[in-house]
């Protein structure tokens, strides 16, 4: 069976490091077209488990009756995009250059331009972040499952921008399950499940 799979068409994909092993890793992944109907503002998003527990996971649904859920127009007082569950903050990906409004482009497509399975030895795939995000010259995001049984994962964003940019980085957890805690100097975080 395959450990690797990929929807070209909706710019999505999912690695596993296998089939049947309670502690195996499974990493997927959302590129796509920003701004859909019941779509969410999540190019860039992922979940992930690893080690028989949820580390990065998807916020449920929210609750259709809100104000202007399904309005799609910025400018409409209230709309779809003010709500957290649906704006770039509430995924697991990142923000650049955050402002009012929509926290991405609405329109455009991110799109899988790598993707790559090579059993027992890695799975990659890069998102293009560039047509989804403002005042950058590139923004793509990388996911990896890599080393012995493709159990260890490696998320990586690479920017390039004409002038600094603000950029905001999110993944969501299970607060009741999971210790976090910052190192001291606020560059790394380490998270414990039982």
């Amino acid at each position: 069976p395959t450990r690797a799979t990929e929807f070209e068409s909706q710019h999505v994909g999912v690695f596993r490091s296998g089939w049947g092993d309670t502690n195996e890793t499974m990493l997927s992944f959302k590129g796509g077209e920003m701004g859909q109907d019941h779509g969410n503002l999540d190019a860039g998003t992922f979940v992930l488990e690893a080690l028989g527990k949820r580390w990065a996971w998807e916020l449920d649904a929210d609750d259709y009756s809100l104000p202007g859920y399904f309005d799609l127009n910025p400018a409409s007082a209230t709309n779809r995009w003010d709500y957290y569950r649906t704006r770039a903050e509430g995924q697991n990906t990142i923000v650049i250059n955050p402002g009012n409004g929509p926290d991405t482009k609405l329109g455009p497509v991110a799109p899988v331009v790598t993707f790559q399975s090579k059993t027992g030895v890695r799975s990659l795939a890069v998102i293009d972040l560039t047509p989804v995000s403002t005042n950058v010259v590139r923004a793509w995001r990388g996911l990896q499952l890599f080393g012995p049984q493709r159990k260890q994962v490696l998320i990586q964003d690479e920017i390039t921008s004409g002038s600094n940019a603000n950029v905001w980085w999110f993944m969501h957890y299970q607060i009741n399950s999971t210790q976090v805690e910052v190192s001291p100097d606020g560059s790394s975080v380490t998270m414990t499940q039982g």
